[in-house]
This record gives structure tokens, C-alpha cells and sequence, in this order.
């Protein structure tokens, strides 16, 4: 038995398990992202976005005060960020975001998915994705934190992925500032086999 003949087997298992890696790692795909960068100061130039209750601020996810983002008070429950996107049945899909909140009590922002666009000055209604994600204290000139959904699907054409407070809260205290930037949308074909 020659040396490489011995090492063989190794060499194929490793083989096998890099080829694996890298299907894992190439699954997701992502498919949309915003940053705010090019934003105005109410956000009515941001392709795909409504909103109610946000406007423009420095303090993004990298912290810095030339990093654009988007801040909302979510101090009511018709305060909201929306994003209208397209989906495919073919498909499964996570949505991943950079948030902080500046000051305040401990808060929580839900997620939902809704195939009609929330009313302005409403509260947004939709299908939860998820439980709602609690939401990290960070200065606002501190990087933020990335947060992403559960994975969802069953959704076909036009729907509006929606960022609400809890509608548990009602009217309770302010979620003052909370920060949100590098919002993206990743999908994979049903049937892969990678988390997020």
C-alpha cells in the first residue's frame, strides 16, 4: 500500500465536506438591500419604503455620523416601516436588519408580512413572522446590531414586509429612537439546507 493510497479515504472525506461548506454557504441569496444612504429627510425617496412616524438620521449601523439610517419613535401603534417586495412560492425567505435603540425602557419590534399596504396614521395589520425580537440598548454613534427573522414563505407577488411595535404594547411607554439600517431580503429554493 503506497502512502497516498493509505490517505485516500481522508482526502475524499475532505473533499466531500468542503464541497458541502460551500454549498452551505452559497444557499441564501440575498435579493434586496437598503442602506438610506442616498435618503432625503422625510424618506419619501427610498425606493420600495413607506413609513409612518420615521425620518431620516445619522448613527447607522456602522455608527458614524456620515452612515445614514432610518429613526422612529415607535411611541404609538400606528408607527411603522414598510418595505413592499416581490416573492415567489418557489421560494423561502428571511429578512435581516441593523438596529439599536438609543435610550428608554426594554422594547420589542414585531414583524409582519401583509399583501396590502398600512394605512398612514393606522395601526399596520399582517401575518407575524416570527416572535418579536428584542431590541438592543446601543449609543447612537455606536455600531448596531444585526437582527434577522424567522424563515417564512407561501407568499406570491406584491406584499409588504412591516416593522411594528408589539401590538400587545398599545399606547405604553416611548420606544425612543430606535435606529434601523441595512435592511435585506435573502431566499433560498425550497428544499435548501442552510440556516441564517
Amino acid at each position: 500500500m503506497t502512502v497516498f493510497s493509505r490517505w485516500l479515504p481522508l482526502v475524499a472525506l475532505l473533499t466531500i465536506a468542503c464541497c458541502n461548506l460551500e454549498v452551505y454557504a452559497q444557499d441564501w441569496e440575498e435579493v434586496y438591500f437598503e442602506d438610506f444612504t442616498n435618503s432625503n429627510s422625510n424618506l419619501t425617496n427610498v425606493p420600495n419604503f413607506t413609513h409612518s412616524g420615521a425620518a431620516w438620521s445619522p448613527g447607522g449601523a456602522s455608527g458614524l455620523h456620515s452612515d445614514r439610517c432610518a429613526r422612529i419613535v415607535m411611541n404609538h401603534p400606528a408607527h411603522y416601516l414598510a418595505f413592499e417586495l416581490n416573492f415567489s412560492t418557489d421560494y423561502e425567505y428571511y429578512v435581516s436588519f441593523n438596529g439599536k435603540k438609543t435610550h428608554g425602557f426594554a422594547k420589542q419590534v414585531e414583524i409582519v408580512h401583509s399583501s396590502t399596504p398600512p394605512v398612514f396614521n393606522q395601526p399596520p395589520t399582517g401575518m407575524l413572522i416570527g416572535s418579536a425580537i428584542d431590541i438592543t440598548q446601543t449609543g447612537q454613534f455606536l455600531p448596531g446590531q444585526v437582527y434577522d427573522s424567522e424563515v417564512f414563505s407561501g407568499l406570491s407577488g406584491s406584499h409588504y414586509i412591516i416593522f411594528r411595535k408589539p401590538a400587545s404594547a398599545g399606547n405604553g411607554p416611548p420606544f425612543n429612537k430606535f435606529l434601523f439600517d441595512d435592511f435585506k431580503l435573502y431566499r433560498r429554493s425550497i428544499g435548501g439546507t442552510s440556516n441564517p
